[in-house]
Parts: C-alpha cells; sequence; structure tokens
C-alpha cells in the first residue's frame, strides 16, 4: 500500500510537471510571437468608421487592417512605425492598411493632420465609441493594436504596445516577400537635414531653412513623453553652457524636434520654461536619425554641423551635457 500510495503522487507530480511544461511553452509561443500578445478574438470587425473630416472609411473584405488605438500627441513613434511597416509591405505583399483609432479630443487630431498629413486615416475614438464597443469589442480607450485578417475578423489583439512590436506582429501575421533592410544610423560626414527636408521654426509655424554651421540638441521621439518631461527641462538647465560653448565655436545653435512631436505641446513647454534657444521642428522623416537613436537607445542627440550641413561630431545628452559640467 505504502509503494502503490508513492507511485500515485509520482504520478500526480509528473502530471503536474507535464502540464506546467505545456503551459510554459504555451506562453513562450506567445510572448515570441508578439511581446504584447494578450489574446485573439474571432469577433467580427466593423465595416466602416468615420474619420476626422466625418468621412467614411470603409474595411473591405479581402484586406488586411492594422488598428492602433491611442494618442496623436503621445504615441506617434507607434503611430509612425504603423505608417511605414504598412507602406512596405502592400507593394511587395498582402494589401494591409493602418487606421489610427485616435483618443485625442477633436480639434487636436485636425491640427494633427493639417500638420503632420498621415498617409493613414485618422478615426476620433469619441465619435466612435459605440461601433468600437459593439463590433471590436473595445469598450475603453486602452492603448492597443488591433489585426483584421481579409476575413473581417479580428485575429489579434495587443495591449500597450511598443513602436518596435508593430513590424513584429505584421512580420508574423502578415510577411513580405522582400525583406526591407532599414536604413543606415546617422553618422559623420552624412547630411542632418538634406535640401528636401521641410523644416519649420516652431514657435511660428512658419517654414524656415537654419543656416549652418551649427549646434543641434536633437530631440529624436524615441520617447515624446520622456523628452518633454525631462529632457527639455535638462537642456534649460544648461542652456547657458550651450549658448556660450556653440560661440565659443563660432557656431549657431538651436533645438530641433523630429515630427513625431505635437508642436503646440512643444511650444507650451518652451514658453513655460523660458527657452532662449531657437527651436524648430522637421516635418519629414529623418530615417537616419531615428535608426541611430533605436541603435543607441538615445532620446536627445547633440550633433555639430559643418557649413555644408554634414554631421561633424555626435553625442548623447547626457554625455554632452556630462562633458560641458567638466569643462566648466
Amino acid at each position: 500500500m505504502r509503494q502503490s500510495s508513492r507511485s500515485d503522487h509520482g504520478a500526480r507530480e509528473a502530471g503536474r510537471a507535464t502540464w506546467l511544461t505545456i503551459a510554459a511553452a504555451a506562453i513562450s509561443v506567445a510572448v515570441f510571437a508578439f511581446g504584447i500578445y494578450r489574446f485573439v478574438s474571432s469577433r467580427r470587425a466593423l465595416t466602416h468608421l468615420h474619420d476626422t473630416s466625418g468621412s467614411v472609411v470603409s474595411l473591405v473584405r479581402g484586406r488586411w487592417y492594422a488598428l492602433f488605438v491611442g494618442s496623436v500627441e503621445d504615441d506617434a513613434p507607434i503611430i509612425h512605425a504603423l505608417q511605414q511597416e504598412t507602406a512596405h509591405r502592400g507593394p511587395s505583399g498582402p494589401p494591409i492598411t493602418g487606421i489610427v483609432l485616435a483618443t485625442d479630443l477633436t480639434p487636436v487630431l485636425r491640427q494633427y493632420v493639417s500638420h503632420s498629413q498621415p498617409t493613414m486615416a485618422i478615426v476620433p475614438v469619441e465619435s466612435n465609441q459605440e461601433a468600437m464597443r459593439s463590433t471590436l469589442n473595445t469598450p475603453d480607450d486602452h492603448r492597443q493594436l488591433l489585426l483584421v485578417n481579409p476575413s473581417g475578423e479580428v485575429v489579434f489583439r495587443g495591449l500597450t504596445p511598443r513602436f518596435t512590436d508593430v513590424k513584429l506582429l505584421l512580420d508574423r501575421f502578415v510577411p513580405s516577400p522582400i525583406a526591407h533592410e532599414p536604413p543606415p544610423p546617422l553618422a559623420v560626414g552624412d547630411e542632418l537635414l538634406p535640401p528636401s527636408s521641410k523644416v519649420i521654426d516652431i514657435r511660428t509655424d512658419r517654414p524656415e531653412q537654419p543656416a549652418s554651421p551649427m549646434l543641434w540638441i536633437v530631440f529624436t521621439g524615441r520617447c515624446t513623453t520622456c523628452a518633454l518631461n525631462t529632457y527639455l527641462k535638462m537642456t534649460h538647465s544648461v542652456e547657458s553652457a550651450v549658448l556660450r560653448r556653440a560661440a565659443a565655436s563660432s557656431l549657431k545653435s538651436a533645438i530641433v524636434f523630429t515630427s513625431y512631436f505635437s508642436p503646440p505641446r512643444v511650444r507650451e513647454q518652451l514658453k513655460t520654461l523660458d527657452f532662449k534657444l531657437p527651436a524648430y521642428q522637421v516635418t519629414s522623416d529623418l530615417p537616419g536619425v531615428d535608426q541611430l537613436a533605436l541603435r543607441d537607445s538615445a532620446d536627445v542627440l547633440v550633433i555639430q554641423t559643418d557649413s555644408g550641413g554634414r554631421v561633424m561630431t555626435i553625442a548623447s545628452l547626457d554625455t554632452f551635457i556630462r562633458e560641458l559640467v567638466n569643462n566648466a
């Protein structure tokens, strides 16, 4: 009897271990597939939405749709990644359309559309809540990424996504037959702002072409919230030292924001902090800067350019500030 009891106990332990192994494997597969995996639903997707102008945005069968629920002000990197990844797959793979279900107020969205001219439809959550609730099962405005298959079913939903998750998701469900190599990171000798770049004075919202040589403090938009809440204050704390450093090297100095940022929010922060430095925004893409920020995990870069606008030196803001302090 004692031996039988030990055998039963051993069988139960073995069964428990097998179950745990299977569960762990399933979790590993899910995490590998998409780091923010939550669940898959077969609920029918909605057939149409309404964008910021009131126009109908139809979801037709036969296409994939990637929908992001989030803020155009706070989640610009994800929106930018979705726009890029869906554009890559169109010509060389299954057709896929990106749509942003934006949680911002309508006036903010209209200003964003006018300023950024996105290639994806921008749909206000505020005026589409009932359709989202009944057909997408999204009863709130939590940040999430959804994938709708050509049959009109929601086949994936991921909460709290990062911008790097967009490519992971689409590579898994809608792979492109042609591999797209990312652009090389910005390097010494490259043009920081090619002649085709669209630059505005962010305080006046007017086009401008800043002259080189220049000491640029570049806010990459890798984390727009971090940049405005932390790094802009860090920059302001050494603004006088930056101006002296630039003048000693016969340079002008300025802040520049990539296209990820919301101009009204930046203007508000610049006014609150009473910045003296000129401030610009590049409304066109800067893929080399984006890749450099991604590679080096840098939210803000300090870049010196020569009279031809080519990069002479690159440093992170942290490194630059340490050098300023040490040489003070």
